[in-house]
């Protein structure tokens, strides 16, 4: 059976890797070394942290039904169970958010920028947490220009403002059209650069 590759749910995981680190371990099978549960979490890090599972007692329960037990029946159903998740809905996740925003509040962020410093903590890109997000704890338009203007102005002389102008425009094209915006600009080359996101 071909197993169901998620793309937009590795690039999640890699983001929660990157912002808060290894929640839950990969489950490898003791007796063929196959990933049982945590496929996803291989592909976006090859490095995820594994715990090794015995499918012999699932295999003591099969026996009884089935003469001879089998190893791959085993393997398979636990598979299955792994695959249980929760689905949440999107109202718990907007409250959740909500609440996170509050605290952010709380412990001195400005409302406007709620939204930018989230971003910074939750395995979600910054479109779907501003969709989610109530107007108060998001920087309105008007304050995102002028924010990105700012930004602009520091932008070193030696990088060709033509390309840094596409990229942006690349992101303003894919937010608008709902899609999540492409990383802005490459990995620097040259290596020494302190602005590695800028550098060409």
């Amino acid at each position: 059976m071909s197993f169901v590759f998620d793309k937009e749910y590795v690039e999640l995981l890699k983001k929660s890797v990157l912002e808060i680190g290894y929640l839950q371990e990969v489950l490898v099978s003791s007796k063929t070394g196959k990933v049982l549960v945590g496929r996803h979490r291989k592909f976006a890090d090859s490095n995820w942290p594994e715990r090794t599972v015995d499918p012999l007692p699932l295999m003591e329960t099969l026996a009884t039904l089935f003469q001879p037990a089998d190893d791959d029946l085993a393997e398979d159903l636990i598979m299955l169970h792994g695959d249980v998740k929760r689905t949440v809905s999107l109202e718990e996740t907007k409250a959740r958010l909500t609440r996170i925003a509050q605290k952010l509040v709380n412990r001195g962020v400005e409302k406007e920028k709620v939204c930018t410093e989230m971003c910074r903590l939750v395995p979600y890109f910054e479109t779907y947490v501003r969709r989610l997000l109530p107007a108060d704890y998001k920087m309105t338009a008007k304050a995102r220009i002028q924010e990105t203007a700012t930004l602009v102005s520091q932008i070193p002389s030696n990088v060709d403002i033509g390309k840094v102008r596409t990229a942006l425009e690349e992101i303003a094209h894919s937010g608008l059209n709902g899609g999540e915006p492409a990383l802005p600009f490459p990995t620097c080359k040259c290596g020494d650069c302190a602005n590695k996101s800028l550098c060409y």
